[in-house]
């Protein structure tokens, strides 16, 4: 073991076998002056780590605390549920606030794990109030290869290969509206005086297309 001065450095360099063991109750690195902390160490509990006299790195019993900003390169892995800025973690990840992502052409990419093909993957976006009352969702929430849309507990709509169908899951036409009790099943608006309905055949030209309406 040497500890010397190099008219530049002062210097503790471990030339012998082992290891350099530094051994204290708490142990501290400050500056020259002994006014700003650089490492503090405290027996059976936290390690912290600080910067310009701050801490911004601290061991905990469930793992670290950090404060400030973590700017990371690479491939970060996570075990176990991550929180931002959200107090608890009940989830893989929770995030408090709005979630922005950026990109040429970003995407959010859902794989369910337990589909044995495309067909049968299941996923979709689901939003709550603060009490956990499901308000409106959309995706593959009850069937696979099709897209459903519901208000609360409620479907209003699918897609599926078949077509598109309004108070029905099983769509029979492209257009399937359905309503067990109402008699006016669907209504069609028009901002004018005329509100026509135009039927038109694979044979029919701009002249000859059928229409009904007042």
């Amino acid at each position: 073991l040497e500890i010397h001065h190099n008219s530049l450095n002062s210097v503790i360099a471990d030339v012998g076998t082992g290891n350099l063991q530094l051994r204290a109750q708490d142990f501290r690195v400050t500056n020259s002056d002994n006014t700003a902390h650089m490492i503090r160490g405290n027996v059976g509990e936290s390690v912290e780590l600080f910067e310009n006299n701050v801490k911004r790195f601290e061991t905990t019993p469930s793992g670290v605390d950090v404060t400030g900003t973590i700017n990371a390169t690479g491939v970060s892995t996570f075990v176990g549920n991550v929180s931002i800025g959200a107090t608890v973690a009940e989830n893989r990840l929770d995030v408090a606030g709005d979630l922005k992502i950026l990109d040429n052409s970003p995407r959010i990419f859902l794989h369910d794990l337990n589909a044995t093909g495309a067909a049968n993957a299941t996923g979709g976006f689901e939003t709550y109030d603060k009490d956990r009352n499901r308000a409106i969702y959309v995706g593959s929430i009850n069937q696979s290869n099709a897209i459903e849309f519901g208000t609360t507990s409620e479907e209003r709509a699918r897609i599926t290969d078949t077509g598109l169908g309004i108070g029905t899951p099983d769509p029979s036409t492209p257009l399937h509206v359905y309503h067990p009790t109402l008699n006016g099943v669907a209504l069609f608006q028009s901002g004018d005086a005329y509100c026509n309905l135009i039927l038109q055949d694979s044979n029919s030209n701009t002249s000859s297309k059928p229409q009904f309406g007042v």
